[in-house]
């Protein structure tokens, strides 16, 4: 797939093409009309957004392999992050621009060239689930009460003193540097993760964690935990 270095991303993601699959053809599926979008927000004079999504697009061209993606979300959450007008003045002058629309726009065109290059997948690919080789983080959960409620009962029995605390911290601490690292194998924990959160009074916040890490969004999941984590601590 043209932009798209599928030998790294099958790297970064712990050797796991079907995963590859699945962050391609879901990247096609959610972010079609971003560009669009981007531009609307430039024109509504929302940079504030247009930096939270040039974050979130920086993260899913990482585990893509999109290389020259990754450079264009960077360079413009990078800018945005500047607040000194001198050091935005350097900034422009060091990557060749003359305005923010410029790299807004380099955005913008990089991900409508991926998109295009992602019709080259066959349709059939798109069909094909990461379920059948991995369950998704919601199924694991479903699985998880299903199957082994009332061991989780016992343990959330058992939690609770400080030497507990420490090795849940622990664990959590663990999760969330998988989470951060882009392992694929985080979601594997999730059963134990979801018992520990039961325990401590965080049942609410699993779904949005879930849904985090299907969508491959292990940086937000990890900012969840790391808030949760704090306040155990």
């Amino acid at each position: 797939v043209e932009g798209i270095d599928h030998e790294t991303a099958i790297k970064r993601l712990n050797n796991k093409p079907a995963m590859l699959v699945n962050i391609l053809n879901d990247f096609k599926k959610n972010y079609a009309q971003e560009p669009g979008n981007i531009r609307t927000l430039f024109k509504e004079g929302n940079l504030n957004d247009i930096k939270t999504k040039a974050h979130t697009i920086k993260g899913i061209a990482g585990y893509m392999g999109a290389d020259a993606l990754f450079k264009s979300a960077a360079d413009l959450e990078d800018f945005l992050r500047v607040n000194n007008t001198v050091e935005k003045e350097a900034f422009a002058a060091q990557h060749q621009f003359s305005e923010p629309g410029m790299l807004i726009e380099s955005l913008a065109k990089n991900i409508e060239q991926i998109i295009a290059s992602l019709d080259s997948l066959p349709p059939d690919l798109s069909e094909k689930k990461i379920e059948h080789q991995k369950p998704d983080a919601h199924q694991k959960l479903h699985e998880y009460k299903t199957t082994d409620q009332d061991q989780a009962i016992d343990e959330e029995k058992n939690r609770g003193g400080d030497k507990n605390r420490v090795s849940d911290c622990h664990l959590l601490g663990e999760f969330i540097s998988l989470l951060h690292s882009g392992e694929a194998r985080a979601s594997e924990m999730l059963p134990e993760i979801e018992a520990i959160l039961q325990a401590y009074g965080y049942s609410s916040e699993l779904s949005s964690i879930a849904e985090f890490i299907d969508d491959i969004e292990y940086e937000q999941a990890g900012n969840m935990i790391e808030k949760i984590l704090a306040q155990m601590k």
